[in-house]
């Protein structure tokens, strides 16, 4: 066949022209490194986080349609887009032509913060306004699957999208809910909403802009951020946001060569893999019959993660998208058959309209596959994976396979020989692990989904830790096709997850067969079931009993569904049908997330251009919805720069006994290797960690050495290629090894108040538990990244995405044995950090600057997700251990907490993270008598690290874990023994610090009144009485947080602003902006103080060359210290220029004209400030002193719903009470307190770090590490700001609201964990107190609900005493 080498397509309306393209290229590696249009980012590499997120259209001259597509440009291989046209970013809208609606509204809502996840949004927002100019809201939810931010909580996102929707308002920023500063209640409170539905809607009712019509010519006062903008009107009941007429046309080139590019057949080769693209069915044979192993290609969603990752090499490719054999859909009479290349959305739109179309009793198996496919992967995943590939790709784990396997869905093979075969997908289609019964010289051509019968009943089930975008834990298909006497005439019950393939329950369904359905039926099911999908001891995946559990759970819903349908067909009447037995088939439905954002307005007579405490848009908001905004790996590569690839240790603890980089340094383009040996001065850093390990190992992800070469994708594959020889020691892992191996750093520290054990001896009742409270990633978008570039004389310019550019600076100057002086550090913004960018940075950096000295070359690295998580480490796992003394009023007179950390391999930031727990053990309990301590556990596990909160929310759940313990005992309300033990105002800690300014009880009485409790209460107290298998479970959590850096050294900052002769400002500090909108409240800061708009300041970056010894930006404190920093620089500027104002003779200037005098009359226009956070200081040995600044105080309500049956929940509806004083940006706070609070949930609820007992991490990336989406998101989630909150500690009164609210995420653990009880309750439980360890993740909440399905399984879950967990509580 003839074959083109030249691919042709469009990106951002410009034509490319490859000539024999490389088939290992993504689309994403083009447009970053060939186009520079870095406002695509790489977040995670496997097409899980959405991050890299582009619009590909293409035109069909068969249908004369253009097709939208988002795809991720991550697994998108560049040889797949001839013909199409890609719009990046970029091509949506920019700063310097217009912003695209989307982009507006989504930084108008205040939906970025760190902004790396921004593009990836837009794009997917863009991508369906393309698609349905009017979205409904239901389209919006499912745009959004595949699209992960870790900083928002997402409320503010959906906020700003939600406007295009039918259901949004066409008035825009002028819609009468958005009037924040004349719209108010409570006097000076305003209101924002995002529903109209919500109490405290808007104020106008029916006459709302949502609903009726404005009058022509009628404006409304808009005001957005505190300042008064031009007036819109709005003549009809909706008014799009979007014109779709204003897009740019698809170019007409594509449009006219269609027919033409369709039909090239392709090829293209490069040292390593050819790419075929053959555009007929006897092409493809063809090349099937030249390379019999060559791996045919659609979507690239598995083959693209194979190479990736799993370092598979496929030598031959072949793009099967343009055969049309393999693309065709046919209506048969016995169904729908799909060719093999069908896509999972074409596969989708087609079985919605057959459903639509055709008689119900038909479509039942399409119903089943539509809903299966709702939860398969996100949405740029279905947009390109296909059928066939699911199919042959053979994954015990396939979604699709058991409903197919299931409805027996026939397969057509074609050969090499153009013979077909017909195969029946049944128990035999699937042969082994990844295996099927598939011909060598075959290929599947066509897939038939038949049509369902009459009485023929089919469901689909699925269970997975997260509902949207996750794999399967355990899934199934189930037919059932019952006789008119109710009998069965024939069952397939098909499961995925419970064997290395999918599997056929064989006997059961042999069982069922004449048997009438009924409770006996359902008694043998669940026997046969057991015998027939065992699982080892040792079954890869783990959860054994669980996932056993599942199998007859899901049998158990089929089984009711069934007869709920029989019962509606006045059929099997004398089977008995309890009526809360029915929320066994209720499915678990979710709508998209809503709520109200309460805060205290400015006064009246706060001038308009003072911009404190307005809500002011994030400063770099519009640079990140547009993509301009630059972060280390957008720089533009420099002249001879390399590309450092990590070789990493595969062992956790063993010695090294031979490093061979031979083989990587004889691949082409490879430079150098650097290990231990080049380091100019110490290897080690911190507390005994280590640059390069030389002799030894100690974890798993530790740095051997690295390989330098010219671009990432040789460097890789070089640092692979090092041959690596260990001996293996023995390791410590788990919390539990290190207490049974007594492998400890020293903890010299505890704390004691009272007489603990007198007050034990007198108290009426003592309880003892423990709760554990696993690691936690913090899968921050922008993964670790550092561009390092030696000057003269040992001089280093780094740009790192780091919290602390001086710790680099001090980091990086031990290593290269040169001054501090010699290095700058310069850090623009971190695309997320969380803790994890504290100091876990170095393990890449230092590496980078050896390499960088050696070779006299710029050095950039930015790891892969796999490597991040494998180096970077977690939130320190715990062991909370608890003895606890009350009386029978609920006051709680003595307690003894042991905390056990697992630190890792050094204690790096253990100390501090023990002192900050114990410092948290009361919560907000005044309790008497108190002792609190612990130990360090050293395992071999990458150092553990700060995160959001640095041990204070595993302390807190620890305390809240035995206030519910004391309130299950007592039989009282947890919520009453909470607050029978606050803390009040004068009161003392357990170490010694009297309270002030005590808001506590504040914001548990809003909390109380706005989330109704009373009222709420009792309906889920009906609800659980009338429901078996769905309970829902309410629970109220307080938090009090102290805010300081423990170690006090660290309150301390430094700031520089400069005044320009022009009148411009230029602000500097030491902070580092992370998406927390620092930035921003400093330019707030600066504007109230020099009295000028915000709009002249500018604050570019931190730099260790400008402000030096900064403190890390860390523990909420960065506001308090620079922006009192900021503050005396700009009080001694403003002091300046009014004593020159006063030399002018009553002149009134301008604030131009101002700072031009003062400049000839040489006024020093620059000035430094300088604050340290005063009276702190805390003794251990005596126990007095000041630990804290300051506390801030919150609350929040959090309702959820649980399946009993599976585990799975959701949360209905979270309010949020949060002090943070007078807030300097209202909107940032409270973005902050979502942000905070969602990533909570994940801690609590959802992110399961798995680690094998070895040491080897399981979690890797987005698609094994599952972290909150729009789905998981409280369905209404309030947040209120406490008004008239003062704090005289901190600038303008304010507080800060970054790690605060984090723990009360705990009020959905709880809620669960009364949802919980209620179902103990009505398995005659209630007497047996059970903890839920976090995450309380599905398998825990099904467990902890204990019934005859989990009973049944109890025995087998009983492990040999050589069987090993798959995965470990660390």
């Amino acid at each position: 066949m003839a074959e083109g080498r030249l691919i042709v397509f469009f990106v951002n309306g410009r034509k490319m022209e490859i000539s024999n393209p490389d088939p290992e290229m993504t689309l994403l590696q083009y447009l970053r490194q060939n186009l520079q249009l870095t406002g695509t980012k790489l977040g995670c590499g496997e097409g899980g986080c959405g991050a890299c997120t582009v619009m590909v259209s293409r035109y069909s001259p068969t249908q004369d349609r253009i097709h939208q597509q988002s795809v991720t440009a991550c697994l998108t291989p560049l040889c797949s887009l001839h013909g199409v046209a890609i719009t990046t970013v970029e091509g949506v809208g920019s700063l310097s032509t217009r912003l695209h609606p989307v982009q507006k509204n989504l930084a108008d809502a205040h939906g970025t913060q760190c902004g790396f996840c921004t593009p990836g949004f837009v794009m997917s927002m863009y991508t369906l306004l393309r698609n349905h100019p009017v979205p409904t809201t239901h389209q919006l939810e499912t745009a959004f699957d595949g699209n992960l931010c870790r900083c928002t909580g997402y409320r503010s996102i959906i906020d700003g999208f939600r406007p295009f929707t039918r259901g949004g308002c066409g008035m825009g920023d002028s819609c009468c809910m958005n009037e924040t500063t004349t719209t108010t209640t409570n006097n000076d409170c305003c209101v924002t909403t995002t529903n109209e539905n919500v109490a405290g809607g808007c104020c106008k009712g029916e006459n709302c802009c949502t609903k009726e019509p404005t009058n022509e010519g009628n404006n409304i006062d808009n005001t957005i951020n505190g300042y008064a903008e031009e007036t819109h009107s709005a003549t009809t009941k909706f008014s799009p946001l979007y014109d779709p007429t204003q897009e740019p046309i698809f170019p007409p080139f594509l449009k006219t060569q269609a027919m033409r590019l369709n039909k090239e057949a392709l090829k293209f080769t490069s040292g390593r893999v050819t790419w075929y693209r053959p555009t007929s069915l006897t092409q493809l044979l063809d090349i099937k019959k030249s390379h019999p192993d060559c791996k045919l290609v659609v979507g690239n969603t598995e083959i693209g993660i194979e190479t990736r990752f799993k370092k598979q090499h496929y030598p031959v490719l072949v793009a099967a998208t343009h055969v049309p054999e393999l693309l065709t859909v046919e209506h048969t009479d016995s169904g729908i058959k799909f060719g093999a290349s069908v896509t999972l959305v074409t596969l989708e739109s087609v079985l919605k309209e057959a459903v639509n179309d055709l008689p119900e009793w038909k479509t039942s198996v399409f119903s089943a596959v539509m809903e299966m496919l709702r939860w398969f992967a996100g949405s740029q995943v279905r947009n390109v994976a296909a059928l066939g590939g699911n199919i042959m790709t053979a994954s015990p784990i396939s979604d699709l396979n058991p409903l197919l396997m299931a409805c027996g869905a026939k397969l057509q093979f074609i050969s090499t020989e153009a013979t077909t075969r017909d195969v029946t997908m049944d128990s035999t289609f699937f042969t082994g692990y990844r295996k099927t019964a598939t011909q060598p010289s075959e290929i599947l051509l066509s897939v038939c989904v038949p049509y369902s019968r009459q009485n023929e009943y089919f469901y689909g089930y699925k269970q997975a830790n997260r509902k949207d975008d996750d794999t399967s834990i355990v899934n199934a298909g189930m037919r059932v096709v019952l006789n008119e006497d109710c009998t069965v005439q024939e069952a397939a019950l098909a499961f995925g997850g419970m064997a290395p393939t999918t599997v056929l329950a064989t006997k059961t369904s042999s069982a069922l067969v004449g048997r009438k359905w009924n409770e006996e039926l359902l008694s043998l099911a669940c026997q046969t079931l057991a015998e027939d999908l065992p699982l080892s001891d040792e079954a890869p995946g783990g959860m054994i009993q669980y996932r056993r559990s599942l199998t007859v759970s899901f049998f158990f819903k089929c089984y009711m569904d069934i007869l709920q349908r029989l019962h509606k067909q006045n059929q099997a009447l004398d089977v008995l049908k309890e009526a809360s037995h029915v929320s066994a088939t209720q499915p678990m439905k979710r709508e998209l997330a809503h709520g109200t954002q309460v805060f205290e307005a400015v006064t009246p007579d706060q001038p308009l251009e003072d911009a404190v405490h307005r809500p002011l848009v994030h400063q770099a908001a519009y640079k990140q919805t547009t993509g301009e905004a630059v972060y280390v790996d957008d720089i533009p590569t420099s002249q001879g720069e390399l590309y450092m690839g990590c070789v990493l240790s595969t062992q956790a603890h063993a010695r090294l006994i031979r490093v061979d980089p031979a083989p990587a340094l004889a691949i082409n383009g490879v430079v150098d290797f650097v290990s231990h040996k080049d380091i100019p001065g110490s290897n080690i850093w911190g507390d005994g960690n280590v640059v390069f390990a030389s002799d030894e190992v100690t974890h798993q992800g530790q740095v051997i050495g690295v390989v330098l070469a010219e671009n990432k994708t040789l460097a890789q594959r070089a640092a692979a290629a090092v041959v690596v020889e260990y001996e293996t020691l023995d390791a410590v892992i788990t919390i539990q090894d290190a207490i049974a191996k007594d492998s400890y750093f020293p903890q010299p520290h505890s704390i004691q108040r009272g007489d603990v054990t007198a007050a034990f001896a007198e108290v009426e009742h003592v309880l003892q538990g423990e709760v554990h409270i696993e690691a936690q990633e913090h899968l921050y978008l922008e993964t670790n990244v550092a561009l390092v570039r030696p000057g003269e004389d040992g001089e280093m310019e780094i740009f790192a995405s780091a919290q602390s550019p001086s710790g680099v600076q001090e980091n990086v100057a031990k290593t290269l044995n040169v001054s501090r002086s010699k290095i700058n550090v310069r850090t623009k913004r971190v695309g997320g950090a969380f803790g994890g960018k504290q100091a876990r940075v170095y393990v890449i950096i230092l590496p980078m600057v050896v390499a960088a000295h050696k070779l006299k070359r710029a050095v950039r690295c930015q790891l892969d997700r796999n490597e991040d998580m494998m180096m970077t480490a977690t939130r320190h796992p715990m062991l909370g251990q608890y003895k606890v003394g009350f009386n029978s009023d609920g006051k709680v007179q003595v307690l003894d907490v042991n905390m056990y950390l697992n630190a890792g391999i050094t204690s790096e930031t253990s100390n501090g993270v023990m002192e900050k727990a114990m410092f948290n053990t009361d919560n907000c309990y005044n309790i008497p008598n108190l002792s609190t301590g612990g130990e360090l556990c050293k395992t071999n596990l990458p150092s553990n690290t700060a995160f959001r909160g640095f041990g204070g929310p595993q302390a807190m759940v620890v305390a809240e874990t035995w206030i519910n313990h004391v309130a299950s005992f007592l039989k009282m309300a947890p919520e009453k023994v909470r607050e029978i033990n606050f803390y009040k105002e004068g009161d003392l800690t357990h170490y010694n610090q009297k309270l002030d300014h005590v808001t506590l009880q504040g914001c548990w009485e809003e909390c109380m009144e706005r989330s109704d409790f009373s009222t709420r209460r009792r309906e889920v107290d009906k609800f659980n009485r009338e429901n078996r298998w769905r309970k829902r479970g309410l629970s109220v959590v307080p938090t009090k947080y102290g805010m300081a850096f423990t170690a006090v050294f660290l309150n301390q900052g430094g700031a520089l602003v400069n005044i320009y002769s022009d009148g411009s400002v230029l602000v500097s500090f030491g902070g580092v902006e992370m998406g927390q909108g620092l930035n921003t409240k400093m330019i707030q800061i600066a504007s109230r103080l020099l009295r000028v708009p915000t709009s002249k300041i500018s604050i570019t970056e931190t730099s260790t060359d400008i402000v030096p010894n900064s403190s890390i930006t860390a523990a909420s404190m960065s506001s308090d210290i620079y922006g009192e920093a900021v503050k005396e620089a700009c009080e001694t500027l403003r002091t300046r220029l009014d004593v020159h104002q006063k030399t002018r003779d009553d002149v009134t200037l301008s604030w131009e004209e101002l700072v031009q005098s003062a400049y000839k009359a040489r006024v020093n226009l620059s000035a430094s400030g300088f604050h340290i956070v005063p009276d702190l200081g805390y003794d251990f040995q005596t126990n007095q002193g000041r630990v804290f600044s300051y506390f801030c105080f919150g609350a929040a309500c959090s309702e959820v719903e649980i399946d009993c049956l599976t585990g799975e929940h959701k949360v209905l509806r979270s309010d949020v009470v949060m002090d943070a004083g007078k807030s300097l940006n209202p909107t940032l706070d409270i973005g902050q307190v979502e942000g905070a609070f969602v990533q909570g949930y994940g801690m609590m609820m959802l992110e399961q770090y798995k680690v094998r007992p070895d040491g080897t991490l399981l979690t890797r990336g987005p698609g094994t590490y599952k972290v909150p989406t729009l789905g998981t998101v409280p369905e209404v989630f309030n947040v209120s700001l406490l008004r008239h909150a003062r704090n005289p500690r901190a600038v303008y009164s304010s507080k800060n609201a970054g790690e605060p609210p984090l723990f009360l995420a705990a009020s959905v653990l709880h809620a669960v964990h009364d949802a919980v009880t209620s179902a103990r309750r009505d398995a005659g439980l209630q007497d047996i107190y059970v903890t839920l360890n976090t995450p309380a993740t599905p398998d825990r909440i099904r467990l902890a609900c204990s019934d005859r399905f989990t009973q049944q399984f109890q025995a087998a879950e009983k492990k040999s005493q050589t069987a090993k967990d798959w995965y470990v509580d660390l």
